[in-house]
């Protein structure tokens, strides 16, 4: 699973999320209130880049789960620097429903990482059988985290 890079579809919410923790509950990156529309898998790494607005650390890594169903497969979820190299933390979420759902996303723990304001961060998740990777909508994003853009690999 490569680093994602841009994409030209910076009004696109994607499918994952990182848990958080700082001195407030741990919480998701991102509660999605409504989806707009849908659109099937693909092989690319997808994610975002964004930064913290704190001292925050990550507990879980997840991805979108469509219908809240399960997932058709397996999806490898990682978290990287912007600048690029090794991931800093990396999990295969199960398919199936075995990881937790909140709302509309399954998380896997992940070794407490931690993520310092000031630098640039990317998630991404890698799902080769999973119908939908990708959506548009609308949803409440964690005031400790500051989305940048859109990012994918092939």
């Amino acid at each position: 699973m490569r680093s994602p890079r841009s994409i030209g579809f910076p009004t696109l919410i994607l499918l994952f999320v990182c848990t958080v923790w700082s001195s407030m509950a741990q919480a998701a990156a991102i509660d999605l209130t409504e989806i707009i529309f849908e659109y099937d898998g693909s092989t690319w790494t997808l994610g975002w880049k964004f930064s913290v607005t704190a001292p925050t650390s990550v507990e879980a890594l997840g991805v979108y789960d469509s219908g809240q169903d399960g997932l058709a497969g397996p999806a490898q979820v990682g978290l990287w620097l912007a600048s690029g190299g090794a991931p800093l933390v990396q999990t295969t979420i199960a398919a199936g429903t075995e990881a937790a759902l909140d709302g509309y996303f399954r998380f896997a723990p992940v070794s407490s990482t931690a993520l310092t304001p000031g630098i640039e961060y990317i998630v991404g998740a890698h799902l080769d059988s999973d119908a939908t990777s990708l959506f548009g909508g609308n949803g409440i994003v964690d005031p400790r985290v500051s989305v940048i853009d859109a990012r994918y690999s092939t």
